[in-house]
């Protein structure tokens, strides 16, 4: 998984708007790879706070960058609740795997 390509705040909070704005999955979101361990997502969470945290002076210039660094924040930390807990990580890597479809049998053949 990448990296932040900065360590610039504003830059840094750009980049996760646009995973927010997509739906981005939670391991894009805190840039970590899906078999990171329990540890580097929460180091990457806290560097990834730090860096958008809303009461961040930078933030406090706008309303709505100050709105965009709460999003983000909120986003961040409940990607974090959820891949810090062994059980709603696994239950979440479930629902990320596609499901198969349906198989329509008919019982009785249409006249």
């Amino acid at each position: 998984m990448t990296t932040p390509s900065s360590t610039d705040p504003l830059a840094t909070l750009k980049e996760l708007l646009d995973v927010v704005a997509a739906n981005g999955d939670h391991f894009t979101l805190l840039q970590v790879a899906r078999d990171a361990t329990p540890g580097q997502v929460r180091d990457q969470y806290f560097r990834l706070a730090k860096l958008v945290h809303p009461d961040l002076p930078v933030f406090q210039s706008s309303p709505k960058l100050k709105g965009d660094a709460a999003r983000v924040f909120q986003a961040i930390t409940a990607a974090n609740a959820t891949l810090a807990d062994a059980q709603k990580r696994a239950t979440y890597l479930a629902s990320l795997e596609p499901q198969p479809e349906p198989v329509h049998v008919e019982v009785f053949p249409a006249p």
